[in-house]
């Protein structure tokens, strides 16, 4: 990393005045910039243009949606927002692309020392990853807030080619002929950033200074050590096309940026992936055990880790207790009903309840029916895979189980 820090802190000293006019925005019409600024927070995502990705339902509309359903498995908003939104955005981003990269190819195609570069149109999986990690906590539809399906890059070879680009790159979206198709969300100066964080008083020089200026830039980057990591100019466009818009991303870099993320590109997804994990860990910890048992819907590996890590919640699990689904069955009909749970975990919930389920809940739930009439029992010779785990669900009094054995169900 220092090599390349070393690397790019001498292409700075070669052109200070070109690194000067990149670190000050002089590149963007103030008026574009602060019209940017103000509207950040609400324009970042895909739904709020008029022109925009705007979702099939509303946030009530999926929760009364989730509230009609008795499967508990069934999140509807997150198929809503993960699935049908999401591949709605890709089906968009794979119809605009084309178009885009052509706009993109001609606006970078004069500029020396650059080489352009298409993206591919962002996956389904990366999207899907991306909302799980940046986007957990933000509003309906998180997947709106994906803004670089659409995305390229345009790499400089050095500092004053990138600073012409960016001048080139602006004239060319305030043109007449492409005011009505693009229009900038935000930008994001990587280099700005840096240098506000070491010099917060870069831009006051007056008129009497002009005269030291070069000396006292010279001064500046010696005292400055210009860090690799962030060196990149993200540019978020808003493109239109046949009456439909997408927000889409352009990259401007330098070489010497990107050959450095490109070897530490790795190592960042990495990190991003232990994050991640971390996060939904967290998050495990914050819900209760209900909510939990809920969520995991039998799955053999959630199960086996709620029964090893937090198996005294079993005896005072108002779930198991008393939830029943819109049939009227109890918690052991519908562990019953599950083929994919395993026997040496049946085996430990019904029989061993000093542990988990108290044999009051046990046997009293083995004797309840549901409103079609149907026991436990019914439900597991129907659905359990062996005779083993079919009989942990006959009750324990000889009187029930003949009771069971001889019902019928409606």
């Amino acid at each position: 990393m220092q090599a390349f820090e070393i690397e790019l802190q001498k292409e700075c000293e070669s052109f200070p005045h070109e690194f000067q006019q990149i670190v000050d925005n002089a590149f963007i019409a103030d008026s574009v910039l602060q019209d940017a600024r103000k509207t950040e927070p609400v324009r970042l995502r895909q739904d709020v243009h008029p022109l925009g990705l705007h979702p099939q339902r509303s946030e009530q509309d999926v929760l009364d949606i989730q509230l009609q359903s008795d499967d508990i498995s069934f999140h509807a908003k997150n198929v809503f927002d993960m699935d049908i939104y999401l591949n709605e955005l890709l089906a968009r981003g794979h119809q605009m692309d084309e178009s885009f990269q052509r706009e993109m190819s001609t606006a970078f195609k004069e500029c020396a020392g650059c080489e352009f570069q298409s993206g591919y149109v962002k996956t389904y999986n990366r999207c899907k990853k991306k909302v799980q990690y940046e986007y957990g906590y933000e509003a309906y539809p998180k997947t709106a807030f994906v803004i670089d399906i659409l995305r390229c890059r345009a790499t400089f070879d050095h500092v004053a080619n990138l600073c012409k680009g960016l001048h080139s790159f602006f004239q060319f979206l305030s043109s007449p002929s492409n005011q009505s198709k693009f229009q900038i969300v935000r930008v994001k100066n990587g280099f700005a950033c840096d240098h506000r964080a070491h010099t917060p008083n870069h831009n006051t020089y007056t008129a009497k200074d002009e005269g030291k200026e070069e000396e006292k830039q010279s001064d500046s980057f010696r005292q400055r050590r210009i860090r690799v990591a962030y060196k990149a100019i993200n540019i978020n466009l808003l493109y239109i096309e046949n009456n439909e818009n997408i927000v889409t991303e352009v990259q401007l870099v330098l070489d010497s940026v990107n050959r450095f993320h490109q070897k530490t590109l790795p190592f960042f997804r990495i990190l991003q992936q232990e994050s991640l994990h971390n996060d939904a860990l967290l998050y495990l910890q914050h819900m209760s055990f209900d909510l939990q048992l809920q969520a995991s819907y039998f799955n053999p590996r959630d199960l086996a880790d709620l029964m090893l890590f937090q198996s005294t919640s079993f005896r005072h699990s108002q779930f198991i207790r008393s939830f029943k689904d819109s049939e009227d069955k109890n918690f052991l009909c519908q562990l019953a009903q599950n083929q994919d749970v395993r026997f040496h975990s049946l085996k430990a919930l019904l029989r061993n309840t000093n542990t988990f389920i108290p044999d009051d809940v046990v046997q009293t739930q083995l004797t309840q029916p549901c409103e079609k009439g149907a026991f436990p029992l019914m439900f597991a010779l129907w659905k359990q895979t062996s005779i083993s785990s079919v009989l942990l669900f006959v009750p324990s009094d000889a009187g029930a189980a003949q009771t069971i054995w001889h019902s019928l169900d409606h």
